[in-house]
């Protein structure tokens, strides 16, 4: 496990015994602006259908595009800010590992 910073813990719980997922569909500006750095304990995997976003992954930017994927191991910090003048359109899928 990578050593985190509490305070940085994400507290929304993103599976239970019945349902071991979530899935997000993301549509900035319209649902939020961005989202702030985090980590959770589950493993994070995005597809950006439309637009740009800038995700923040181990405090290194990475631009990421329509038709990018990106999968997150659990525990990893990580942000997103949409890029200046794109609309952005994502589909998360957050999972706990012991689904697989």
């Amino acid at each position: 496990m990578k050593p985190q910073q509490d305070h940085l813990r994400e507290n929304t719980s993103h599976s239970s015994i019945l349902q071991p997922y979530s899935y997000y569909h993301c549509v900035i500006p319209e649902t939020f602006d961005g989202f702030p750095l985090h980590w959770h304990e589950e493993a994070e995997f995005t597809y950006i259908e439309v637009g740009g976003v800038i995700y923040t992954i181990d405090l290194v930017p990475v631009e990421l595009y329509a038709g990018d994927l990106v999968l997150l191991s659990p525990h990893t910090l990580h942000s997103g800010q949409i890029i200046d003048g794109l609309h952005l359109v994502s589909h998360s899928f957050v999972f706990h590992l012991d689904m697989l």
